[in-house]
């Protein structure tokens, strides 16, 4: 293998108009210096955005087509897909909120009323369920099952 290497290098040398190798590396233009800032990458190449193509489905609450299905809620005993926006409004509407009051989303399907408190950020006065916890309705699992298929 030694000696294959020896007599490239010396096939190479002999093809280079007989200048030994030292001048030759000299003669040589430089590589374009590389920014130290950013990294090397193997992969100059981006991936694609995913796109999904989610059933479009309207909004229980005003009609309109719901078009950011991962932030809908489940709303309603069946489950049916409503706007983040919308619930928020009907339960202003329905909840008699004094003025030092606020309706924000608590997590896991839940709303929750608070209240502004001079001493401490906020208490909670109500907590407000608006998904139930056994219900997955279908078009949440369409999504589940879609988003785990493009993975």
């Amino acid at each position: 293998m030694k000696d294959q290497r020896k007599n490239n290098k010396d096939q190479r040398r002999k093809a280079n108009s007989g200048v030994p190798a030292q001048q030759q590396t000299q003669q040589q233009a430089p590589a374009p210096a590389q920014s130290k800032s950013a990294p090397r990458r193997r992969h100059q190449h981006e991936a694609p955005p995913i796109k999904f193509r989610f059933v479009q489905l309207n909004c229980v609450l005003c009609g309109e087509v719901i078009q950011e299905m991962s932030s809908a809620i489940a709303y309603g005993s069946f489950g049916e897909p409503a706007h983040f926006e919308c619930v928020q409004k009907k339960l202003e509407a329905i909840e008699n909120l004094s003025p030092d009051e606020k309706i924000v989303y608590w997590g896991a399907g839940q709303f929750a009323i608070i209240k502004s408190t001079p001493e401490t950020s906020f208490s909670i006065v109500k907590k407000i369920s608006v998904e139930q916890k056994d219900l997955i309705p279908d078009w949440r699992r369409d999504i589940k099952t879609q988003v785990r298929s493009n993975e």
